[in-house]
């Protein structure tokens, strides 16, 4: 089993995925990928979120896995609700009134407006420009290369006993897990997110339904606690017989082992957004699993089994 490294929520703070890259050796002090035989997975929610470096942090994701390839490791990148929620934003009509402060991050799209609307701080009013920032972004290297490397996003992604996904574990999102199968739920994403940002025609609406349905549960539902215990029983067992002793996520904040059911943990990585430059990361933004053990944080925190 390869070594397994995992970033929490980057929250588009750039200093903060050269920090927790840097701190789990994964790359040097240039930002050049030196990992070998591991696979790196981010927990999402880059984009349109708290800072306003997330495409730099995609383009910089996306130069990095070439070399990751060369060394033997795979970079697996899983949506969150502010990823999910930068899509609609610009390729849906959804409404954005109530995320003003969490959402900060989405007025970096006028790195492709037009120039009527490159000084806008609004991400309202920059929306009103959707159509050139979507044209802009087909048709720039740069916008290339940015939806090249979101239509690699993942909702979720096993490797052995362990689940990785970006909220924290939902009795909806492990029961459609046991319901469809982790291909299946990534196939529909990935399907949905090329027709999003391509407006493919005729528009496949048993799909698109499908797809903002799945992604609705994974990313909208927004229930951050634990599951009931009435709940748990049930889910918790048929997710642990089909092999699953472990759930990583992001999201949260809450930090650490947050829940443990019988043979079952769950484990949150996520706040890394209010990180400075040089400082080291706290332990609750990455993870490392080296032979099959459990390690939070830059001081490796070890989880029991």
């Amino acid at each position: 089993m390869s070594d397994i490294y995992v970033i929490g929520d980057l929250h588009g703070n750039l200093n903060a995925y050269y920090e927790n890259l840097k701190s789990l050796s994964l790359i040097d002090d240039k930002g050049k990928w030196i990992g070998k035989n591991c696979i790196c997975i981010f927990l999402g929610d880059i984009l349109a979120d708290r800072h306003t470096n997330g495409i730099d942090i995609l383009l910089k994701i996306r130069e990095i896995k070439k070399n990751a390839e060369k060394n033997n490791c795979q970079i697996q990148l899983i949506s969150g609700n502010h990823d999910y929620k930068a899509l609609l934003y610009l390729f849906t009509k959804s409404e954005y009134t109530s995320y003003k402060g969490t959402f900060k991050g989405l007025i970096e799209f006028k790195k492709f407006a037009s120039d009527d609307f490159q000084n806008c701080n609004d991400f309202d009013k920059l929306r009103n420009d959707s159509k050139n920032i979507i044209y802009n972004m087909k048709n720039s290297d740069k916008g290339k290369n940015l939806i090249e490397i979101i239509k690699t996003y993942k909702l979720v992604y096993r490797s052995g006993s362990i689940l990785f996904i970006h909220t924290n574990p939902t009795y909806e999102i492990l029961n459609i897990i046991l319901d469809k199968g982790i291909d299946y739920i990534n196939g529909i994403f990935n399907k949905g997110v090329a027709s999003l940002i391509h407006e493919e025609k005729p528009i496949n609406n048993s799909l698109m339904k499908e797809f903002f349905y799945i992604s609705n549960i994974f990313l909208l539902g927004n229930r951050r606690r634990n599951l009931p215990n009435y709940e748990k029983e049930y889910i918790y067992n048929n997710i642990y017989d089909i092999g699953i002793d472990t759930i990583i996520n992001g999201h949260n904040g809450f930090g650490g082992l947050v829940d443990r059911f019988d043979k079952l943990k769950v484990i949150d990585i996520d706040y890394s957004f209010g990180k400075k430059i040089g400082e080291f990361e706290n332990e609750r933004s990455i993870l490392k699993i080296i032979n099959g053990e459990i390690f939070i944080g830059a001081e490796k925190y070890k989880i029991s089994k």
